[in-house]
């Protein structure tokens, strides 16, 4: 004889994913702007950093160079 589920998985088996991923979409909106222009910004300098390894040979000096010239 197949057990009956508990009371548990069947009232909480479609609330309680639906109310993790409210939970989860207001705990990361505020994270959302920041998040879309760092995207952007990466997008556009993504050229110049190519530029900038192959001029300076080095990856942490191309990355210090476009993180001050994006900074000021």
């Amino acid at each position: 004889m197949p057990a009956t589920p508990s009371f548990y998985s069947r009232y909480l088996r479609w609330p309680l994913p639906g109310f993790s991923r409210f939970a989860l979409l207001l705990i990361f909106r505020p994270f959302a702007l920041p998040m879309a222009w760092a995207a952007f910004l990466a997008f556009l300098l993504f050229p110049l950093n190519i530029r900038l390894r192959r001029r300076l040979k080095l990856k942490s000096l191309s990355a210090g160079v476009l993180t001050v010239l994006a900074r000021s």
